[in-house]
């Protein structure tokens, strides 16, 4: 008989060791799920990945809060790719979606690179100010204006791309595994 417990805490562990003391047969583990998500919850705690995953929502709320640089990385995504593609803003609470915010990144990368330096693009002459808030129809949006900043990121200044691909890199076969274990079908025969 296997047990499956949801929690790795020092009660959960003693009662663990109870049940196995009490039943011998009976082999207790950990919940595979519950284990991966504290693992990414741990790794978005550090201070690198934390200024890591706001310079990627940077770059995604900045395009996707501004009508000209939006519509032109359109523009530069559909020549480069040859098909459409959006950035992908992180979800509140799903877990790992910041894995998926940087591997979009790095998908987008040239035409990220290649909307920056578009003469247009440059002809806007953006800055960094303050944010701005408005109300509309769904509750308040705040615009972040962090245009220089955000052409800095994208032109790799600080090493920005190589620390995106590292994030990918560590954290996607923890997602993909996260998202294998978290069903509720049987995933292992």
């Amino acid at each position: 008989v296997v047990m499956i417990v949801t929690d790795t805490c020092t009660t959960m562990q003693k009662c663990w060791q109870y049940i196995q003391e009490e039943f011998p047969w009976i082999s207790t583990l950990p919940c595979q799920p519950h284990v991966l998500s504290l693992l990414m919850k741990d790794i978005g705690k550090t201070k690198s990945v934390t200024k890591l995953i706001s310079d990627e929502s940077m770059v995604v709320q900045w395009f996707q809060h501004h009508h000209f640089p939006l519509a032109k990385l359109r523009e530069m995504t559909r020549q480069k790719l040859g098909k459409a593609k959006e950035l992908i803003k992180a979800g509140a609470t799903r877990f790992g979606t910041n894995t998926l915010v940087g591997e979009r990144l790095l998908e987008l990368k040239g035409s990220l690179m290649a909307t920056v330096v578009d003469e247009e693009y440059i002809a806007q002459n953006y800055k960094d100010k303050g944010n701005t808030e408005e109300e509309t129809a769904a509750g308040r949006l705040v615009r972040s204006n962090k245009g220089a900043t955000t052409k800095s990121l994208i032109l790799d200044d600080g090493g920005f791309w190589q620390r995106v691909q590292t994030h990918v890199s560590t954290t996607k076969p923890i997602f993909k595994m996260l998202r294998r274990f978290d069903t509720g079908s049987p995933t292992i025969g």
